[in-house]
């Protein structure tokens, strides 16, 4: 594997990443970066994201809508996808889930990278909405 040198970029690139648990995507990071480094154009975001992936620095996140999101935080733990508003939170791991033991169990001949938990659903501020909308529909 070649040896990438750290540039100033990926390394401001990184640390917003690794300080925020909102798992934005690249026009958030790219409006983020500009803050701190005006000059910087998309494409390099886009071009960074794919080298810190590829190092295994961060995560790429592809669970809701049509764009990537990015986590920066790579200890175990799940993520829940609203398909309210679209956010992603994190689900702590404090202990392995069943299902992550069956998967393990039920490929025991595999060489696994990692087991994620991946749950769908309606965050506390799209809950009620979502159930109003199933009320209305089951009204008619």
């Amino acid at each position: 594997m070649v040896q990438l040198r750290n540039t100033k970029q990926r390394k401001i690139l990184l640390e917003i990443l690794q300080s925020t648990d909102t798992h934005p995507g690249a026009d958030w990071l790219y409006q983020k970066m500009r803050q701190e480094m005006p000059q910087v154009s998309l494409g390099t975001i886009y071009r960074n994201l794919n080298i810190l992936r590829e190092q295994g620095l961060i995560r790429e996140l592809n669970g809701c809508g049509s764009q990537s999101r990015f986590d920066g935080i790579l200890t175990p733990h799940g993520h829940f996808y609203c398909l309210g508003c679209g956010e992603v939170h994190d689900i702590p791991n404090t202990r392995p889930t069943p299902l992550e033991e069956d998967v393990k169990a039920n490929l025991d001949d595999y060489l696994l990278s990692e087991v994620e938990v991946s749950a769908y659903g309606y965050c506390p501020r799209c809950k009620e909405h979502a159930c109003l909308e199933i009320t209305k529909k089951g009204e008619k």
